[in-house]
């Protein structure tokens, strides 16, 4: 009978996504990569934006409605993060969704945990075009490392709108108003919106006014 030989992968060598460097990493970018990827200390504890050293509220959550609750953003959108993100929504290279959403699960304590996961959804035309929604994606890492429920099918996007990069804040605003629609009741009290970037909190802010109106007490 022949015999065979298997490799545990914790030995199998690894290229770094980002510097390029050949190891036996944990994931596929090295951990002096990720331990130097521009991490967010100081930001609004409602809408998630920069803010300057000890306040706690930005001025727009303050003088506008911000209808989610908490945001937890584990990094800046800086360089190399941004040459990450782009390379798994337009490269396909889904295997750098693992290694992020680990550093943004080391940022969750059990007190902010929600019952449910809801990735924002794609209209069916960008799914189809793209192939996956990196939501989605960050959403299964969640659940393997959480046990916390997705789902996928409560929320639909109704119409294509512009991407929100080209977009300013207030173009933004309309550009995602009344964008999506629930398909069932809720049926959960605390969710999380999971979603790859968040800018000016345009979608974000939509899906909660949806989901607070369906009952949702915490967002």
């Amino acid at each position: 009978m022949p015999e065979f030989y298997f490799l545990r992968p914790s030995l199998l060598s690894t290229r770094c996504e980002l510097c390029g460097d050949v190891g036996y990493f944990s994931s596929c970018v090295c951990d002096p990569c990720l331990s130097d990827l521009p991490r967010l200390k100081d930001h609004c504890s409602r809408c998630g934006m920069v803010l300057p050293q000890y306040a706690d509220t930005c001025g727009n959550c303050i003088t506008t409605i911000w209808y989610a609750d908490l945001t937890i953003c584990p990094f800046q959108y800086h360089y190399p993060l941004d040459r990450l993100i782009q390379k798994i929504k337009y490269q396909d290279c889904l295997r750098l969704v693992s290694p992020l959403t680990k550093k943004l699960v080391s940022c969750l304590t059990q007190n902010t945990l929600p019952e449910a996961l809801i990735p924002v959804p794609l209209h069916p035309y960008r799914l189809y075009s793209r192939g996956f929604n990196q939501s989605v994606e960050i959403c299964k890492i969640l659940n393997d490392c959480l046990g916390i429920k997705v789902i996928t099918d409560l929320i639909v996007r109704t119409r294509n709108t512009k991407p929100m990069f080209e977009l300013g804040a207030k173009q933004r605003s309309r550009n995602i108003r009344d964008a999506f629609r629930l398909t069932r009741p809720l049926g959960y009290r605390s969710v999380a919106i999971v979603d790859d970037v968040i800018t000016s909190g345009a979608t974000a802010n939509e899906l909660a006014l949806l989901l607070k109106q369906a009952g949702a007490s915490r967002i």
